[in-house]
């Protein structure tokens, strides 16, 4: 069986008795993939989402976007599949068999909001809800126009 510690946002959690609390199966395959969809890619751990590699144009609308995500965040379960399959330890209750569904809606300006559902071996579901953050495009798009303003130490254009 494999067990992991218990992360609440982004934290170690701690019981009662000042022991860190572990998480496995059903649980684990959850914050497995919370991890996954919610980290930038690895290539070291080939695993995490490969969203920051994306340049949308600043033109681009959610609409747009929202299969693009929806690609990546697929191509990262994916991924942690293949992870899953290369340990000995991955039980029935932790492994995914299959993804049910991948869902992206627009959300405001800076983010989306992903539906994932999973499968895992044992045949139960992992359903989880992401507020994905598209921050980096707005960030990338600044510092891109200045870039394209900037001439020889001299900014040109107007603010």
């Amino acid at each position: 069986m494999s067990q992991t510690f218990k992360m609440v946002d982004g934290d170690i959690l701690l019981e009662d008795t000042g022991r860190t609390a572990l998480v496995a199966g059903i649980e684990k395959c959850a914050q497995d993939l919370a991890e996954t969809l919610m980290m930038g890619f690895s290539p070291e751990l080939q695993n995490g989402n490969d969203l920051l590699a994306v340049d949308f144009p600043v033109a681009t609308s959610r609409a747009a976007q929202t299969p693009v995500v929806s690609l990546k965040l697929s191509e990262a379960v994916t991924r942690l599949q293949d992870l899953q399959t290369k340990t000995a330890y991955t039980t029935a209750d932790e492994a995914i068999d299959h993804i049910e569904a991948i869902k992206v809606y627009a959300g405001d300006q800076l983010n989306v909001i992903a539906y994932v559902s999973v499968i895992t071996k044992s045949n139960e579901p992992v359903e989880k809800l992401y507020d994905i953050s598209l921050k980096h495009q707005t960030d990338y798009d600044v510092m891109k126009r200045v870039a394209d303003n900037f001439v020889a130490g001299v900014l040109t254009g107007s603010p």
